[in-house]
């Protein structure tokens, strides 16, 4: 029986077949020309598509109506859809269960939602886990244990123990302070040195921002392996 596992975080939902990660999609949405662009594809056109874009449909996972709304993308419910169909499709005919690694923060209201989205797109789905207790399973016998989860625009603080059983005692999220607004400010970071030594302000045209973003991840990764690290931009000649 092959088992598929989302784990659901906005900055990058993971999904596992059999313990084999199959691909990580941004929890990012981009609508052009009435076209719902999502994840990986959508996070690079965000500065070059601005008319309509949308990285909150998990956070705020919900069916309030959406002021910028279209008969397409009524409520975040419908973009969270659309993404997760969009994973599912390509393995709907290989995988007999699926588990959703869900948020801490998450309470009844989204976990419901949730449980009918995946419904609507056919998965075989056959339970949720808290990421927290997941993270946490391996560990030794503890009274306490704390585990930090970053999001798009939120940490995530869980208080568990684990002597008899394992289990989750307090939450604590801090909102609107996440990775989302650490990627800006790398940005601005990058984007300054660049004003400083080349008088080029990548964040003035909308191509140059968008390799910025688009190349943060790997700049920021390379860091951990040597303390300095060069960074360049395509430049289009007109």
């Amino acid at each position: 029986m092959s088992l598929a596992v989302f784990n659901i975080n906005d900055a990058g939902i993971q999904l596992t077949v059999d313990n084999n990660l199959i691909k990580t999609s941004p929890g990012v949405a981009v609508l052009s020309n009435d076209n719902l662009i999502t994840g990986k594809e959508a996070s690079e056109k965000v500065k070059i598509l601005p008319r309509w874009t949308n990285n909150r449909f998990w956070s705020q996972l919900n069916t309030n109506p959406l002021q910028n709304g279209t008969e397409q993308v009524r409520h975040h419910a419908d973009i969270a859809f659309a993404h997760l169909e969009r994973l599912w499709l390509p393995l709907d005919q290989e995988i007999d269960a699926a588990i959703f690694v869900v948020p801490s923060y998450y309470k009844a209201d989204e976990l419901s939602l949730l449980l009918g989205i995946a419904r609507e797109c056919g998965i075989p789905l056959k339970g949720f886990v808290d990421h927290s207790i997941i993270a946490a399973s391996n560990l030794p016998a503890r009274s306490k244990i704390l585990h930090l989860d970053i999001h798009l625009h939120s940490f995530s603080l869980t208080q568990m123990s684990n002597g008899a059983i394992l289990e989750r005692k307090k939450v604590k999220t801090v909102i609107d302070t996440g990775l989302s607004r650490l990627m800006d400010r790398w940005a601005n970071i990058i984007a300054h040195q660049f004003i400083q030594t080349t008088r080029f302000d990548p964040m003035h045209d909308a191509e140059t921002e968008q390799q910025l973003f688009n190349f943060l991840p790997d700049w920021i990764k390379n860091l951990q392996q040597s303390n300095s690290h060069s960074c360049s931009l395509k430049i289009e000649n007109t």
